[in-house]
C-alpha cells in the first residue's frame, strides 16, 4: 500500500518561521560550559522554506500585492439599461429593459425595480434635470405627486409606479362601461376581505423571506453601498427600502396590506388583485418586484432611472449568515466622499514618545522625555522618641533603617548620598556610603561634624524611565476600522545624585500588541442615497453614444465593376452600371429619409490619404439616377469615367427631421464605401472548356473549334446577353475554361474561396509550380448552386493589386424551337409588349411555343439551347450519325425510310447535321402543323475521362439528360406581326385560348370528354327505378 506523504501549508511554515526566536540563544550544559545554538532570522528562515519548496519569492510577493488590493476589486451589483427605441420622438411609447448582474438571489424576479420616471416637463426652463430638490412653478407643478414643498425623486418613483401597476386601467373614467359596472372606488374590495392585493416585502428580494426581513432580531438585514472609485463598501446605521413614499396615506409599500386609499393613490382597481395583469398582487407591482421593463410614452427631455435591490454576492462581516443587502444603479454615480469622517488612524507606522505629558512625536537621534522619574528616600532616625521614624544619626557612623518603601534596598555600595538640612555645601551635606547590611546600613561623614535637624531625609539614586511606542496601522476602509499593532520599549535607567548612571539601563519589549479600533464614522441616510438616484438618471440616447446617429449600411452591385470609357451605346461596350444601395438604421421611417450621394474617383494613395478631391458632377454621371431628395435610397450609373480611375468612393448623408417640422433636423448619418473598378483592359473570359488536339488535355480551342467560338457569357449591350455576362448560366459536368488578359504577371484564382489546385497539368497555359493567366473547373454542383470565381493578381508595370470576378449559376439545360424566316414563312404569335424599367425601349412579347402562317408557305425552323454556352460536343455524343437526336414533323421523323412512314406524312427536310427543319405547309385555314424536337445532353467519353482523373468524378455519377420542345404551326389567313398589331384583340378569351400549348388543349378536352361521361351515366340511371328492398329487424 503506498504511503500518504504529509504535506505542510506553506503559510504554516512561514508562520513557524516567524515563531523562532529573534536573538541567539545560548543553552548552558554543566560546569559552567555550554554549546551556542544559532537560529537564523525569521527573513532567513523563510526565504530558506521558500527555497526548499521551490517558491519564487518575487511571484510569492506579486500574489501578495493583489490580494493586497483584491478586496477593491470585487464586483458590486450592477445594472445595465437598453431602450427601444433608441431614439424616440414625442408620442412614442418607449420600453426600457434593465439587466441585473452580481445578484446573488436565485432570480432577477427576486429583487426590487425601483422604477423612477422625470418627466421633461417637470424641469423648468433654467433648471438643471439633475438637481435634487427642484423648485415648483406654474408649468410643472402637476410633476409635485406627493404634495411636499418641491419636486424629488420621490415624485419620480410615484409616477413610475402608477404607471407599472395600473397597467392601463381607465383609473379616472366618469361614466360606467355597462349596467353591471361601477364607477373606479365606489366598491371594491380590500385586504381585509381577503381579496390579497398586498405584498409584504423582506430586505433584500422577494426569496429572502426568514432571512432579511426587518424587524427580525435573529437574523437582521445589513445595508450596504458600494464606492465605485475606491472599491470601498461601507456599511449604513439604517436598511429600509427605497420604495416611493406617501405620508398622506396610511402604510406604506411593501408591509403586507393594501388598502382602498391606497388602491385609489397609485391608480390600481380594488376589485382585481392584479391590475396590471403581470401575475403579482397589486402592491408588488406597484413596488416593482421582479419588473425589469418599464414602458411609458415618451415626451421630449424625458428621463428614466432604476434602482434594484437584492442581496449581493459578499457575505456580511457579522457573526450570522447575512449577505450584504445593496442597490444597482445605472450609471455607478454616487459620491460618498461626503459621508466619510475625518480618519483617526492613518496607514503605516508612527514613532511616539510616552511621557509624563502624554505622547508626543519621536525625534530621530533624541532620547525621550521620562515617562517615571524617581529619587530614594531614607530618614535620620533620632536618638530621642517619639520622633518618627525612630532612630537617628550622630556626628559618628551609625546605621540609618530602610523607610520600608523606596528605600535604600537600591542604593549601591559606591553611591554617595545626600542629606537634607543645614551644610557648609549648598543643600545639604555629602556623606559616602561605605557599607549596607539589610535592614540597616552605615554612613559615615566625609566632611566635619554638622548638627541636623529632627526627621531630615536622606536623597540616594535616581531611576528615570522612558518609553518608546511604536503603532503599526493597516486600514481597514470598508469596515471603516483601522487594525493597530503596538509595540511598547521601556528604558530604565539609574543615576545616583551626582549623575553618574550606576550599571548599564534595562530595556523591556511589550508587543507587538493588536487590536482593531474604530477608524472613521461613515454617516449617510436614507435621504441621502435617495438623492444620488437624481444623478443616475438616463435618457434613451445615453445608453447608445451613436443613439443620435443613423446608421447607415452601403452595398453595391455587381462585384468588380467594370469601367469602360467607349461609347455606352456601342455594342462592344463593356461598361457595368454600377448600383450603390443604403440600408438606413435608428430611424423611425427610412423611406421619408432625405439621401445626399456624392461620388469621388481615385487611386490607392487616395485611399490611404482619403484625399479624394472633388466628387464628379452630375453630368459626369452617365445615366444616373437621381443624386438627392426624399426616399432616393440608391444610386444607378454607368461606369464610363473617361479618365479611368481605379477606385471609386461613393458617400452618403442620410438626414431624418423631426416630425411636424420642414428643417428641424432630428439626425443625421453618413456612410462611405470605396469599390473597385476593373479596366477594360483587364478582362476574364470564359470559355467552352474543349479538348485539345491532342485529345486529351483542355484547351480554348481546337482545330474543329476555334477559340473565339467557344466564347461564352460576353459582355453586350443586349439585356439578355448582359445578364448572362453578370451571371453565366453553365450546365452540370461542363468544364469552364477561363483566361485573363491584361498586364498582370502574379495570379490567384479562387472558387468560392477556395485557391484552385491541380495534380497535374492537364490544360493549356497551366504550370504546376504556379497559377497563370488561365484556370479550368468543371461544374459539379446541382442545379441552382452558384460558383463565384475570383482573380487576384498584380500589375507588373504599377504594382497596383487587381480584382476580377465572374459569377456562374447552374441551370437545368432547356431547348426551345425557333423560326429562320425574318419575314413571311412562320412566325411567332404576337401576345403584346413590355417595356424596359428606365422606359426608354419597348420590347414585343412573342409566344415561344405558338407559331402562325399561311396555307402553302414554307416554315424553317432550328432548335436553340439554354443556356447558349451548352458546348454542342455535350449534344448526343459519342455518336456522329445522332440517332438519339431527331426532329418531327405532325409525329413523323423526315429522316425515317419513305417505307416506314405513315400514309397522309408531312414532307419535311432535315439538315444534315439535324440542327433545322424546313416543310411546306399542308394544312388548311384553321388547322396546324406540330413540330416537335428531342436530343441528349451528356458529357462525351472524353471529357468523362478528364473528369475522372483530374476530379476524381466516378463514371456512375455523371449528368445526363433528354432534352426536349414542340411547338403548334396555325394556318392563318393572313400574318399578323407585331407592328401592325398594336390593339389589344378583341376576342380575349379567344386570343387566350389560341396562345395556350397543344398539350393543354389536348388535356382540356379529356377533361371535358371525361365530364360529358359522367353526366351521360348520370342521365341512364337516372331514367331506371332503383329496386326496394324490404328489410325487418331481427328478432
Amino acid at each position: 500500500m503506498k504511503k500518504k506523504r504529509a504535506v505542510i501549508p506553506l503559510a504554516s511554515l512561514i508562520a513557524l518561521s516567524l515563531a523562532l526566536p529573534v536573538r541567539p540563544a545560548q543553552a548552558l550544559f554543566g560546569g559552567g560550559g555550554g554549546m551556542k545554538f544559532s537560529y537564523p532570522s525569521p527573513t532567513q528562515a523563510s526565504n530558506e522554506v521558500m527555497g526548499d519548496l521551490g517558491v519564487d519569492k518575487g511571484e510569492l510577493m506579486n500574489s501578495v500585492d493583489v490580494m493586497n488590493v483584491a478586496r477593491q476589486k470585487k464586483m458590486a451589483p450592477q445594472v445595465v439599461l437598453s431602450f427601444s427605441p433608441a431614439n424616440p420622438v414625442d408620442g412614442e411609447r418607449v420600453t426600457v429593459s434593465a439587466t441585473p448582474t452580481y445578484f446573488m438571489n436565485s432570480d432577477p424576479k427576486n429583487l426590487y425595480f425601483t422604477w423612477y420616471l422625470q418627466r421633461g416637463q417637470c424641469v423648468p426652463d433654467g433648471e438643471s434635470w439633475d438637481q435634487i430638490d427642484m423648485p415648483i412653478t406654474g408649468s410643472n407643478a402637476a410633476c409635485n405627486l406627493d404634495g411636499d414643498d418641491s419636486i424629488t425623486v420621490n415624485d419620480y418613483k410615484i409616477a413610475a409606479a402608477r404607471i407599472i401597476a395600473n397597467g392601463g386601467w381607465a383609473w379616472n373614467r366618469t361614466h360606467a362601461l355597462g349596467p353591471d359596472d361601477s364607477l373606479p372606488y365606489t366598491v371594491g374590495e380590500t385586504d381585509e376581505t381577503g381579496l390579497g392585493d398586498g405584498f409584504e416585502a423582506p430586505m433584500g428580494g422577494s426569496d429572502q423571506k426568514g432571512k432579511n426581513e426587518a424587524g427580525n432580531p435573529d437574523m437582521p438585514a445589513y445595508c450596504y453601498v458600494h464606492d465605485w472609485v475606491s472599491g470601498n463598501e461601507y456599511e449604513l446605521d439604517w436598511c429600509e427600502h427605497l420604495f416611493p413614499e406617501d405620508g398622506n396615506i396610511p402604510g406604506e409599500l411593501g408591509d403586507g396590506e393594501f388598502h382602498m386609499e391606497e388602491e385609489q393613490y397609485w391608480h390600481t382597481d380594488p376589485t382585481n388583485q392584479d391590475t396590471a395583469g403581470i401575475g403579482r398582487p397589486d402592491e408588488a407591482n406597484a413596488l416593482g418586484l421582479g419588473i425589469n421593463e418599464f414602458s411609458w410614452t415618451y415626451q421630449t427631455g424625458d428621463r428614466v432611472g432604476v434602482a434594484i435591490e437584492g442581496i449581493s454576492m459578499e457575505s456580511t462581516i457579522h457573526d450570522d449568515s447575512s449577505y450584504k443587502t445593496m442597490w444597482a444603479l445605472p450609471k455607478n454615480t454616487c459620491d460618498l466622499g461626503e459621508f466619510l469622517g475625518e480618519w483617526d488612524y492613518k496607514n503605516g507606522t508612527t514613532t511616539l514618545c510616552l511621557t509624563e505629558a502624554g505622547e508626543v512625536p519621536y525625534v530621530e537621534g533624541e532620547d525621550c522625555a521620562p515617562f517615571s522619574e524617581e529619587t530614594d528616600t531614607a530618614y535620620i532616625n533620632n536618638p530621642s522618641p517619639p520622633a518618627a521614624p525612630p532612630g537617628g544619626i550622630t556626628d559618628t557612623d551609625t546605621t540609618i533603617p530602610s523607610d520600608g518603601s523606596s528605600g535604600p534596598t537600591n542604593w549601591a555600595d559606591t553611591s554617595t548620598i545626600r542629606v537634607e538640612g543645614t551644610s557648609p555645601i549648598a543643600g545639604g551635606e555629602t556623606m559616602g556610603l561605605s557599607s549596607y547590611l539589610l535592614p540597616t546600613f552605615s554612613v559615615s561623614r566625609d566632611t566635619g561634624a554638622v548638627a541636623h535637624p529632627d526627621n531630615s531625609i536622606i536623597y540616594g539614586n535616581t531611576t528615570t524611565v522612558t518609553k518608546l511606542v511604536t503603532e503599526d496601522v493597516t486600514m481597514i476602509e470598508a469596515q471603516l476600522t483601522a487594525n493597530v499593532c503596538t509595540t511598547t520599549e521601556t528604558t530604565t535607567t539609574v543615576t545616583d545624585v551626582l549623575g553618574y548612571q550606576i550599571g548599564d539601563a534595562t530595556t523591556e519589549t511589550e508587543g507587538p500588541v493588536c487590536e482593531e479600533a474604530e477608524a472613521n464614522v461613515f454617516d449617510m441616510s436614507k435621504e441621502s442615497l435617495n438623492a444620488c438616484l437624481v444623478d443616475n438618471l438616463m435618457t434613451p440616447s445615453d445608453v447608445q453614444q451613436d443613439g443620435s446617429k443613423i446608421k447607415l449600411s452601403l452595398y453595391s452591385t455587381p462585384q468588380s465593376p467594370m469601367n469602360d470609357p467607349k461609347n455606352i451605346g456601342e455594342i462592344e461596350s463593356t461598361a457595368d452600371t454600377l448600383v450603390v444601395t443604403a440600408s438606413a438604421q435608428n430611424v423611425n421611417d427610412e423611406n421619408f429619409l432625405r439621401y445626399d450621394w456624392e461620388v469621388y474617383g481615385g487611386d490607392s494613395d487616395s485611399i490611404v490619404t482619403d484625399d479624394w478631391g472633388e466628387p464628379f458632377a452630375k453630368e459626369m454621371l452617365i445615366d444616373s439616377t437621381q443624386t438627392s431628395g426624399i426616399g432616393v435610397k440608391s444610386l444607378k450609373f454607368k461606369l464610363a469615367f473617361a479618365d479611368e480611375p481605379k477606385y471609386l468612393k461613393v458617400q452618403v448623408v442620410a438626414t431624418e427631421y423631426e416630425a411636424g417640422t420642414t428643417n428641424r433636423v432630428l439626425r443625421k448619418g453618413n456612410e462611405s464605401t470605396i469599390i473597385r473598378l476593373s479596366s477594360a483592359s483587364d478582362t476574364i473570359t470564359a470559355y467552352n472548356g474543349v479538348l485539345s488536339d491532342d485529345g486529351v488535355s483542355l484547351a480554348f480551342g481546337n482545330a474543329a473549334s476555334l477559340e473565339a467560338a467557344n466564347v461564352i457569357c460576353a459582355n453586350s449591350a443586349e439585356p439578355e446577353l448582359k445578364e448572362d455576362y453578370v451571371l453565366c448560366p453553365v450546365v452540370k459536368d461542363q468544364i469552364i475554361g477561363l483566361k485573363y488578359a491584361g498586364a498582370a504577371t502574379s495570379f490567384l484564382w479562387t472558387i468560392n474561396n477556395q485557391p484552385v489546385t491541380y495534380k497535374e497539368c492537364f490544360f493549356e497555359g497551366c504550370d504546376l509550380e504556379e497559377q497563370t493567366a488561365s484556370t479550368f473547373f468543371p461544374i459539379l454542383d446541382e442545379p441552382g448552386s452558384i460558383y463565384t470565381v475570383t482573380l487576384s493578381a498584380v500589375d507588373s508595370v504599377t504594382g497596383e493589386k487587381i480584382n476580377l470576378t465572374r459569377s456562374f449559376k447552374v441551370v437545368t439545360p432547356l431547348v426551345k424551337i425557333v423560326t429562320l424566316d425574318d419575314s413571311g414563312g412562320a412566325q411567332p404569335v404576337f401576345l403584346g409588349t413590355y417595356t424596359s424599367l428606365d422606359g426608354t425601349t419597348t420590347y414585343a412579347d412573342m409566344s415561344q411555343t405558338d407559331f402562325q402562317t399561311v396555307p402553302g408557305s414554307t416554315a424553317n425552323f432550328t432548335r436553340e439551347f439554354y443556356p447558349r454556352s451548352l458546348p454542342a460536343e455535350y449534344l448526343d455524343p459519342d455518336n456522329p450519325e445522332k440517332t438519339k437526336t431527331a426532329w418531327f414533323v405532325d409525329g413523323t421523323d423526315p429522316t425515317i425510310p419513305e417505307t416506314e412512314k405513315p400514309p397522309g406524312y408531312t414532307p419535311a427536310t432535315v439538315d444534315p447535321d439535324k440542327t433545322s427543319v424546313s416543310f411546306a405547309t399542308t394544312r388548311l385555314e384553321g388547322e396546324y402543323h406540330l413540330v416537335a424536337f428531342n436530343t441528349l445532353y451528356a458529357p462525351s467519353t472524353n471529357i468523362k475521362k478528364i473528369l475522372n482523373a483530374n476530379w476524381d468524378i466516378n463514371y456512375d455519377q455523371f449528368y445526363e439528360k433528354q432534352l426536349g420542345a414542340s411547338i403548334d404551326v396555325e394556318m392563318v389567313p393572313a400574318l399578323t406581326t407585331a407592328n401592325s398589331n398594336n390593339s389589344p384583340p378583341k376576342k380575349v378569351l379567344a386570343a387566350m385560348i389560341s396562345g395556350l400549348p397543344a398539350y393543354i388543349n389536348f388535356l382540356f378536352r379529356i377533361v371535358m370528354t371525361s365530364l360529358l361521361l359522367l353526366f351521360g351515366i348520370w342521365i341512364v340511371l337516372s331514367l331506371f327505378p332503383s329496386p326496394i328492398t324490404n328489410e325487418t329487424e331481427p328478432r
